[in-house]
């Protein structure tokens, strides 16, 4: 039933004038006692009587009353949630595999915000490659970046980049011990469980070391190289700013590992406008826009 009968209802009941209600709402009085005769057929009872040309409220007016403010005041409630979701129309969801990540991530949004001012971007971190599996195929997130291969037929990905990790420590530290090999130094570690930790014990695999120290995020890994507490495998996006100022220097007697970084998104994914733009803007950063239509 439509709304407005109710609207209309509400107002014959306040001004007590079918003429004075036309008058407000910008109808024609038989518009107006066509809505109020709709409400009455259909409820099969008699809202308004009329006795010498004035119009009296019934009992089952009165008592319609009660039910049409909290009917419309329940409408107002759903239409501001409604808008709500409206808004969230322009909102988009990107689920990181790792903090390391982030360092892509600037460049890309802002090709993005340029592109899409009006859009509102959350970034969420997550512990592993499997976590934004999970987020992804229960619709918590929208695009999934990550390092590692995912398992879930239900997903499709593909590589954008090929990121290098290498080992790195405090130039004082190396330059002071004349040792140019992770196997001599502390290992400086992501706890068990991240895509990063397993790429650390893939390279160390075979290799004895003095100890090993965890952290639980990549701030923290590069203020313990910093504090000189050991060396660390790390991309080298993160740690290039540092190279370039002379405070760390890389391990040369190590080989630099390929990590490749993907995007992920569900197979049934219904792809907005704000999402398609996203992964433009991804895809024009690692300069590989041909590969775009593949995914979606």
């Amino acid at each position: 039933m439509d709304i407005q009968l109710f609207q209309t209802f509400l107002l014959v009941a306040k001004l007590g004038s079918i003429t004075q209600t036309a008058e407000q709402l910008n109808f024609t009085q038989p518009t107006v006692s066509a809505q109020i005769n709709t409400l009455e057929k259909h409820f099969n009872v008699l809202l308004f009587e009329r006795v010498r040309k004035k119009l009296y409220i019934t009992e089952a007016g009165r008592e319609m009353v009660v039910y049409a403010e909290k009917m419309l005041n329940l409408y107002r409630e759903i239409k501001e949630t409604m808008n709500s979701h409206a808004i969230d129309n322009n909102r988009i969801i990107i689920a990181s595999s790792t903090q390391l990540i982030n360092y892509l991530l600037p460049d890309i949004l802002r090709n993005f915000h340029d592109n899409n001012p009006n859009n509102y971007v959350s970034v969420e971190i997550c512990r592993n490659t499997k976590a934004v599996e999970k987020g992804l195929l229960d619709n918590t997130f929208d695009i999934g970046i990550v390092h590692d291969q995912i398992a879930s037929d239900h997903l499709k990905y593909i590589e954008i980049l090929q990121e290098e990790l290498i080992w790195v420590g405090h130039n004082e530290l190396i330059k002071n011990d004349h040792i140019d090999h992770f196997t001599d130094y502390s290992i400086i570690q992501f706890r068990f469980g991240s895509d990063m930790r397993r790429k650390v014990e893939e390279a160390i695999k075979g290799h004895k070391y003095r100890q090993m120290i965890e952290y639980s995020d990549a701030e923290a890994i590069l203020r313990a190289v910093a504090d000189k507490l050991g060396v660390a495998l790390l991309p080298q996006i993160m740690v290039q700013s540092f190279l370039d100022q002379g405070i760390f220097v890389k391990l040369t007697h190590t080989e630099p590992i390929k990590c490749p970084i993907s995007v992920v998104i569900h197979k049934n994914k219904n792809i907005t406008p704000s999402h398609k733009s996203f992964l433009n803007s991804a895809f024009s950063y690692a300069q590989k826009e041909q590969l775009l239509n593949k995914l979606i």
